[in-house]
């Protein structure tokens, strides 16, 4: 696995290019052209945590497929 700090990020993503292409993203959503789940949940009870799955998928000139992950505990 490799993780990436902010540092990293920012060495190759603007906050520029970040807003230019949220602005794709939400047009692909507002045109139909993007699928986006609800947020699947999954309980880790022995822990008190929790692990989150968003997965999304815009098709369109530049198709993109992803997941953001996020584990709490």
């Amino acid at each position: 696995m490799r993780v990436l700090t902010k540092k990293d990020v920012q060495a190759v993503y603007s906050m520029k290019d970040a807003i230019a292409d949220d602005k794709i993203a939400l047009a692909a959503y507002s045109k139909g052209d993007a699928t986006v789940p609800l947020r699947t949940n999954i309980d880790i009870k022995p822990d008190n945590g929790q692990s989150l799955y968003m997965p999304g998928y815009a098709a369109g000139k530049e198709p993109a497929l992803g997941v953001k992950i996020v584990s709490v505990y």
